[in-house]
């Protein structure tokens, strides 16, 4: 948690990778108030592990300890209050600090077949093979007792297990000496988990919760009220497509009878905001609001995380899994699992093979990072044109241009001058580049948004940069 690049939705592919479909034991643990029972002192060994010593510890040990608050109440203070544990509330490196302490759980010597995932205080450890109920035992035993070190506390009561694919076994888990309740579904980072895999559970939950959603959208597009067209698509797409793209990773394998039940939100959402009568044919809904099926926007959605994933240069369950299914030839049939399901959902998008292109996103061989104490290695400079863009002349935009490009030029410099657009009507991209050396264009994918087709040419750009010999590259977009 709290890290670049790596979400909750990540989290949740990770873990059903590993289950795969086959039967396996799932456990959620709960922590009581994890970030205020916190030790200041098992953070500060796990710095020391790190190799942090010297003033810099001393620092964040002064940070951590010692810390007072009081409360303000109809004018009167209360007594100060000393804190000993937890880390401080809004303080920027109290996530960070937080996250080595919980990384301590995630190195345990599990053993073999077991998988732990960890978001901020969300723990999460699956279990599969023969054995599966013993290495799960053994995985809350190596737990507990390391979250006792930490100054952790787990609730027993709240903490739930289940099968998958599989029934409960008649022995019990146990953690801390009271047994684990077995249950049927939980819910795991915002998503409902059913022991056997049909997510009918989260389906019902999310149609449920933007029915109610679609309540205000129907008001909105009332004759009273005339929002127009474009306000009831945006709040459509915030309010309510956004739990469907949350929830996509689960939503990997659904049969036909529940892609139709998930269509149903959407299909209500536009015949609201075109105020179409009930007979109208969804493929037109479609095309005048521009809103793809929903099991096509997940299908999209999923093949981006697992882009995402692959490009990440950290090591992941999907990663190698939906790497290996994408090899397998196309007359040998893919495994009927999460990632088999995953891997066909990538196929029906058509970007397998450039999914299997594409390599762990790392740093240029020739690039140092500075130091936080250095000047930025680049400098970035905005013109400020007198009003919009589109009310400005072409000799305002001439004269705006030749001032931006005379207050950074400079000796022993290659210039580039970088554009990207959108067709409006036909959705086609392209991006292009242009200095003394080097005349280039793309197409791109279609559909792509401005910022994107300029993001690619920049991309290009410095990467011809590396092959010059000049000290200095200066960009014009």
């Amino acid at each position: 948690a709290y890290t670049n690049g790596i979400g909750t939705t990540e989290c949740i592919m990770d873990v059903l990778s590993f289950i795969d479909n086959k039967s396996s034991i799932l456990i959620f643990l709960d922590l009581e108030k994890a970030f205020e029972l916190a030790s200041p002192a098992a953070i500060l060994h796990t710095l020391v592990q790190k190799g942090i010593k010297g003033h810099l510890l001393a620092w964040i040990k002064g940070y951590m300890l010692n810390r007072q608050a009081r409360v303000r109440f109809q004018g009167h203070l209360s007594r100060f209050h000393n804190f000993e544990n937890g880390t401080p509330q809004g303080g920027i490196l109290s996530p960070f600090l937080f996250n080595l302490l919980m990384e301590n759980l995630l190195y345990l010597p599990f053993r073999t077949a077991t998988h732990g995932a960890i978001y901020a205080d969300d723990i999460c450890i699956a279990t599969r093979g023969p054995h599966r109920h013993a290495s799960a035992q053994h995985a809350l035993n190596l737990i507990a007792q390391k979250c006792t070190e930490l100054g952790l506390k787990i609730n027993p009561a709240k903490t739930t297990a289940m099968t998958i694919k599989s029934n409960a076994p008649a022995r019990p888990l146990s953690v801390q000496g009271r047994n684990i309740q077995w249950t049927n579904k939980a819910t795991y980072l915002g998503v409902i988990i059913d022991s056997k895999l049909t997510f009918q559970a989260q389906l019902d939950y999310l149609r449920a919760k933007t029915k109610a959603r679609l309540a205000p959208l129907r008001k909105m597009s009332s004759l009273q009220q005339g929002s127009h067209e474009n306000a009831l698509k945006m709040f459509y797409t915030a309010t309510v497509r956004s739990h469907v793209d949350y929830a996509s990773p689960v939503f990997v394998n659904l049969n036909q009878t529940q892609k139709a039940s998930l269509e149903v939100i959407q299909n209500d959402a536009m015949r609201t905001i075109l105020g179409a009568p009930m007979w109208t044919r969804i493929c037109n809904l479609q095309m005048e609001t521009d809103m793809p099926p929903l099991s096509s926007r997940i299908e999209t959605r999923n093949t981006i995380l697992a882009a995402k994933m692959i490009m990440s240069a950290r090591l992941s369950t999907t990663k190698t899994k939906v790497q290996h299914n994408l090899q397998i030839h196309a007359d040998l049939p893919i495994p009927k699992t999460y990632t088999g399901y995953l891997s066909l959902q990538i196929k029906a998008t058509g970007m397998k093979n450039t999914l299997l292109s594409l390599q762990s996103d790392l740093s240029h061989t020739i690039y140092t990072p500075a130091a936080p104490w250095e000047d930025p290695p680049m400098q970035f400079f905005a013109t400020k044109l007198p009003t919009s863009k589109n009310l400005c002349s072409q000799e305002v935009m001439l004269q705006a241009a030749e001032a931006a490009i005379q207050a950074v030029e400079c000796p022993n410099s290659i210039t580039f001058f970088t554009d990207g657009s959108v067709d409006p009507d036909s959705g086609r991209c392209g991006s292009a580049i242009y200095s003394e050396e080097h005349r280039n264009c793309w197409r791109i994918s279609d559909k792509s948004s401005t910022l994107q087709t300029e993001l690619v040419a920049i991309k290009q750009a410095l990467e011809l940069s590396c092959d010059s010999e000049r000290s200095t590259v200066i960009i014009h977009t």
